[in-house]
Formats: C-alpha cells, sequence, structure tokens
C-alpha cells in the first residue's frame, strides 16, 4: 500500500524555480546557457549579484541555443564562473526572464532563491594587480578589526558599544598603521574605489546580501566574505583620519551604505523586525533604472510591524507585480506602509505632494523615487512627542485605505492658514525675515511686542535655537540669539532705507556714508548692526525651501520643504516657478520693476494686473502647489506633526477653523506650527485633557 496521501499531490505547491546552467567554455568563446527548472532545496547553485545601477553596453551570449543581450558587468561575471571542463548551475535575474510577466513570476520567487543557494556572489568586476592588492588589503584591515572587537568586547551590534569600547578600538585600529602601509597613496585609493563600487548604491543588493547564508565580495578570483567586506568598511572609517586620508561625502556614503546593509543582515539573522518602510527609505537615492525596484527590492525581506502584529485586519505584503506603473506600485507600498503600522509615521519628514516627480498619485501616497529633503527637522521629533500621545485616551478607528483610494483619518482642527510667504532661498533668505517681520501688526505694548519678536524668531528657525533642542522644545532662545536677530533685522532694515545691498554699501563714498549716518530711522538702529551672524546661520539652516504662515488664531509656523525635488524641470505635475528674488533684490531692479509697473497700470491694467499676479508667485500653474490661505492645520490620531489639509474641490469647507465630515481633503504636507509642537493645546495642568473631539476625514 503507499503511505503517501493520494490526495495531496493536487494541493502541492510549486517548489520549483527557474535556474540557468552555464556551459563549459573559455576566454572569448560565447557564454552558453541553458534554463533549467528545479527544485532549489536538492539543487547546488550559486546566485550572482551584479551592477545593474545603469544601461551598460551589452554583450551576446546564447539562451537555450537563442541569441540573447545581457550588459558587461554580468557578461564579465559569467566568464569568471564559467570552467573549462564542467557546466555550473547559477541565477542571475536578466538570465531567467525579461519579460514582465517573467519578471514578476521571478522577483515572488526571490527569497526562496536565495535562501537555498550555495552561495551568493557580489561581483565587483575584472581585476587588475593594484585592485587585487586592494581585495587583500581589505582582508587584512576585517582582521585588524576583528581583533580590535575582541580586545574591547565590542558588540555586534555597534549602536550598543559604549564610549570606552569606541576609544579602544580606535586606538587599537590606531596603532597598527605601520602594517596598512599608509604612504601607498595608490593601494588605498584602490580600497577606496572597491567600497565605492555603484554595486553597492543598487537597490537589488539590499535583498540579495540580506537573504543570501552565505554572501561573498569578488574581484575576479579574489574574494572576501560579506561579513568580513562589511567588517572592513567599519574598520576603515575609523583608519581614514590615522592614514591621512580626506574622506570625501561619495566615501562616507558609500560606507554608511555597506554598514548599513550587514546592520540590516544582522536584523534578519536575530529574528528582528525589518518593515517596509525603513527598507524602502533604505533604497531610495540609490542607482536604478526602474523607479519600481525602489519597493520591489526590499520586498522579499520586509516584514509586518511587530506592534500591530494581533491586528486581525492587517494587510498582505504587496507583490512585485511588473505590469503595475510606477504611481501604482507607489501607491500600493504607501497604503500597506499606513494600514501596517496604523500611523503616519510615513509623513515623517517627507516631502509633500508639491514635490513629486512622480504623476498620478493620490495626495497622501509617497513619491518614493524622490530623496528626503535634507532639512533641521530631520531627526528632531521625538516619537513620543505630545502630538503622537494626545490620542491615548480616545478610543481610535483603524486607519485603512477604502476602493477609491481614500485615507480614512481622524483629525482634528487646530487652525486656519491666513497668510503665507514666499520660498525662503539662499538669495532672499534675510530679506524676506525683515519683511515678514515688518508685516506683522502694530504693538504699542513693548513685552508684547518683545514676547512676538522672540516667538516670530523661534518659529523661523523651527525652535532649534542651535543649540540642538527638538522641535518640542519650550526654552526659550538664548539671549545671544534673540540679539542676533535683531542685528539682522536692523541690518537689513538699513540696506532698504538706502536702497543698496551689502556691497554696494561697503562701497560707499564719504560723502554718502555721511548722509546715512544722518538719516533719522537709521540713527535709530545704531548699536544693533553687526552681531547678526550667530542668527543668520541659524535661519539659513531652518528656512531654505520652507515658508513661513501665520494662522487665524495668531500662531506662526513654518511649512515642509517646498521646492521641487532636482530634474522636474518638464515632468508632467511640475511646473518651475519664476523667480522674481534676484530682481526684486536688488534696489536697482527693484526701482525698474516699480517704474515699469506703473507705466503698465496706466496703458494696459489688465496686464499690470497679471505682471503683479507673476510676480507674486500667483499665475494659474505658475505657483507651486504648497500651502495656501485657507488651508487647515489639523492633529490626527496616529501623526507626529500637524498636518495641512486642503478641501479637494474648491469651493468646499467654509471659512474658520473646522473639519467636515463630509467633505474630501487633499494632504498638503506636514508643517511646524509654535506652540502645538508638544501637544500643548490638548493639555491642561500638564495632562492631555478627556472630551477632544475628532472628526472622520478622507484624504484623496
Amino acid at each position: 500500500m503507499a503511505d503517501a496521501n493520494p490526495f495531496a499531490q493536487i494541493f502541492r505547491q510549486k517548489s520549483t524555480v527557474r535556474l540557468a546552467t552555464l556551459e563549459p567554455g573559455r576566454g572569448d568563446e560565447t557564454v552558453k546557457l541553458k534554463i533549467v527548472e528545479v527544485d532549489p532545496k536538492d539543487t547546488r547553485y550559486e546566485c550572482i549579484s551584479y551592477d545593474r545601477s545603469k544601461d551598460f553596453d551589452t554583450v551576446n551570449v546564447e539562451v537555450d541555443g537563442e541569441p540573447f543581450k545581457i550588459s558587461k558587468p554580468l557578461a564579465s561575471a559569467l566568464k569568471a564562473f564559467r570552467k573549462p571542463g564542467d557546466s555550473c548551475t547559477l541565477w542571475a535575474d536578466l538570465l531567467i526572464g525579461s519579460t514582465d510577466e517573467e519578471r514578476s513570476t521571478q522577483a515572488q520567487e526571490m527569497k526562496l532563491v536565495f535562501e537555498h543557494a550555495d552561495k551568493t556572489t557580489a561581483w565587483l568586476g575584472s581585476a587588475n594587480p593594484q585592485r587585487e592588492a586592494a581585495m587583500e588589503m581589505i582582508q587584512t584591515v576585517a582582521n585588524e578589526w576583528s581583533q580590535a572587537r575582541l580586545r574591547t568586547n565590542y558588540p555586534e551590534n555597534y549602536t550598543r558599544a559604549t564610549i570606552q569600547q569606541m576609544r579602544g578600538v580606535q586606538e587599537y585600529m590606531g596603532s597598527r598603521t605601520s602594517r596598512l602601509q599608509p604612504s601607498n597613496k595608490a593601494l588605498w585609493d584602490a580600497v577606496q574605489g572597491l567600497f565605492c563600487s555603484t554595486l553597492f548604491a543598487t537597490p537589488q543588493i539590499i535583498s540579495e546580501i540580506i537573504l543570501s547564508k552565505t554572501p561573498v565580495t569578488t574581484l575576479g578570483s579574489k574574494s572576501v566574505s560579506w561579513v568580513d567586506f562589511a567588517a572592513a568598511a567599519t574598520g576603515f572609517a575609523m583608519l581614514v583620519p590615522t592614514l591621512g586620508l580626506t574622506p570625501n561625502p561619495n566615501l562616507l556614503k558609500a560606507l554608511e551604505r555597506i554598514m548599513g546593509l550587514q546592520t540590516s543582515t544582522r536584523r534578519k539573522r536575530d529574528g528582528e523586525s525589518l518593515e517596509l518602510l525603513p527598507m524602502v527609505k533604505e533604497a531610495r537615492g540609490l542607482s536604478y533604472r526602474d523607479p519600481r525596484e525602489i519597493v520591489f527590492s526590499v520586498l522579499p525581506v520586509s516584514t509586518a510591524c511587530l506592534r500591530t502584529e494581533k491586528d486581525s485586519k492587517r494587510p498582505a505584503l504587496p507583490k512585485a507585480d511588473y505590469t503595475a506603473t510606477v504611481a501604482e506600485v507607489f501607491k500600493r507600498a504607501s497604503k500597506y506602509i499606513v494600514e501596517d503600522r496604523q500611523d503616519l509615521m510615513m509623513f515623517w519628514c517627507e516631502r509633500p505632494p508639491c514635490g513629486r516627480k512622480v504623476a498620478g498619485l493620490p495626495s497622501w501616497a509617497i513619491d518614493w523615487s524622490t530623496s528626503n529633503p535634507i532639512g533641521a527637522s530631520s531627526g528632531l521629533i521625538s516619537p513620543d512627542n505630545g502630538l503622537r500621545a494626545w490620542a491615548d485616551p480616545l478610543k481610535n478607528k483603524r486607519i485603512y485605505v477604502d476602493d477609491q483610494d481614500g485615507l480614512h483619518l481622524q483629525a482634528h482642527p487646530l487652525d486656519r492658514i491666513t497668510s503665507v510667504s514666499n520660498i525662503f532661498t539662499e538669495d532672499n533668505c534675510r530679506r524676506l525675515c525683515n519683511e515678514e517681520f515688518r508685516k506683522l501688526p502694530p504693538c504699542t505694548n513693548s513685552d508684547v511686542f518683545v514676547a512676538r519678536m522672540e516667538k516670530f524668531a523661534r518659529t523661523l528657525v523651527l525652535n532649534v535655537g542651535g543649540h540642538g533642542d527638538s522641535l518640542r522644545t519650550t526654552r526659550a532662545l538664548s539671549e545671544d540669539a534673540i540679539r542676533s536677530f535683531q542685528s539682522l533685522l536692523a541690518e537689513e532694515r538699513i540696506l532698504q532705507v538706502l536702497g543698496v545691498t551689502t556691497e554696494q554699501l561697503m562701497a560707499f563714498p564719504p560723502e554718502r556714508l555721511a548722509q546715512a549716518q544722518a538719516h533719522p530711522e537709521i540713527q535709530k538702529l545704531a548699536g544693533f548692526p553687526g552681531q547678526s551672524g550667530q542668527f543668520d546661520q541659524l535661519l539659513r539652516a531652518n528656512t531654505i525651501g520652507r515658508r513661513f504662515f501665520i494662522c487665524e488664531s495668531g500662531r506662526f509656523g513654518m511649512t515642509a520643504i517646498e521646492t521641487p525635488p532636482e530634474g522636474t524641470a518638464g515632468s508632467s505635475n511640475a511646473t518651475p516657478m519664476p523667480n522674481f528674488d534676484s530682481v526684486l533684490g536688488d534696489p536697482l531692479g527693484q526701482g525698474m520693476m516699480s517704474a515699469f509697473q506703473s507705466f503698465l497700470a496706466k496703458k494696459d491694467p489688465r496686464a499690470a494686473n497679471a505682471l503683479n499676479q507673476a510676480i507674486n508667485g500667483q499665475m494659474p500653474g505658475q505657483q507651486v502647489p504648497g500651502v495656501r490661505i485657507g488651508d487647515l492645520v489639523v492633529a490626527v490620531i496616529g501623526g507626529y506633526q500637524p498636518y495641512v489639509l486642503r478641501p479637494a474641490l474648491q469651493g468646499e469647507g467654509a471659512d474658520g477653523v473646522q473639519l467636515n465630515e463630509d467633505t474630501k481633503y487633499v494632504f498638503v504636507g506636514d508643517c511646524y506650527l509654535h506652540g502645538v509642537m508638544d501637544g500643548e493645546c490638548f493639555k491642561e495642568f500638564g495632562r492631555f485633557r478627556t472630551g477632544i473631539t475628532t472628526v472622520d476625514v478622507t484624504v484623496v
């Protein structure tokens, strides 16, 4: 009698995958391969990870007797793998399928393929004597780093290292430089070149290394295990000053990528969570030909959020589908992240929709092809801040996306925006600071004036104050910072009164200088100028790309960075905004523009009105669609910052600070709103008050 269940074969899941058999050959002979379908659990094979950062020149090979084009990096790897008298079995994505359907199937099988491969080779390219010596030096640095760790009991998880342990490994590595040929500049240039290989700047490498049970880096015939290669990157980072090398930004980024990849590998090995959100962020900014790879490349290693693991409605991880558009892929990833995490961490320090390159996304979905804006808000907001915790006593409803791509949230209105500045730039930030301050209503009470001045200054610099505070700190700016702010206002006012630039002021002839000194308003500002350096530095570090706004209640705020990302000119949803700042920042240009406006107002009022709109950035299609007058600032259950919402249809909504459950809203971006960043508006006697009302809103 057969002891197997005869019905099992009906329900048996497919366990075979497509691999390639590399036929024997040597030298410049044509590379020949055959596609085979095998059970990876019963087959010995290797995987090849190669450079896919751009469109390389192609090489002709044969696959199943038919001509087939592959990239030069893959071709060089196959020739290195090929044996003169024996075949071998391997996997490389391009060999297994090139159609959308084949690539989708291949991506979904990737985890199975890599976890059962005998070895995964990260191919660094062909060798020469200098590069081979560099590989040997990388192994030497890895060995020295291992010894340093043993001597200091340095933890594998580097974030847990003590200051004493860090000093210990630095001292040990510094004492070993005599073995490392510090005077051999050509050798260390080659070492840096290997660390900066574009292979490690491709999103595909992330899953291919993390999933592999035995990853190695290979250059020609020289190999270094991935563990040692990553260890050498860490050791090299500590050796750079000792070796007298000057680190460049590309090298630092490369070392950071390698060490970050090793951290993810360790987390996977230890069973820790690798959520899709941080994995996608790791893939962003890398080199790719297809933006969908930002998401697809990390799906095989991504895991669900442990905080919501008991949620019975948790979503299924998206599948790689190469028939879907870029917008559809990004939308599915965004939907999964918010539904899996049940919060809005996805929006933290993210580009607002006005900074997108990809068209066709809902306002709440992230364009993962843009890099995160580099701004002062990055990393300054504590995950346990008041705008995260205010809703803890409330009974929260589930965050979800409906079939019409509407994101359902619970929101509480905070304020309504009544005034918005132009975008701060390097050229105009000082002038704009002065202009926006002078636009504030007059104030006769000196105490109120001083308090408002401080609030304005703190808002502009996102409350960081130059001493490392977070956005939610309530500590006042230092007296020096306030004095520096006053100095900046005085300097800009003097330039405005005189109608000159700083350069022109420095070249004033004696008679013009005497006139300036006698000017009554300038005399009142004596003692203030010349101390603006501290606040000027804060202003440039925190305002560039943002806009200042005022709310109905009198609160001040700053928008997210609203400047469009690089390369958006000509994209379907981004219109470059004419920049009049260079003209209006020059007194001569101001005078000429003013004269022309007066002339045009008499000759053609309609044309004059159009010019005024253009100067103010208000022409249809001209303005980057960021924050506008009338937008609502809200707190959202599951959010970390205030968010700006706008009725989706023009004319919907009403004046005042209110939300309507029947109105659909668009997500405009996050913001800094002074005085609420720690949930102060929800507190009573230092505790969160009960009875806070929320409105169910749909963001489209």
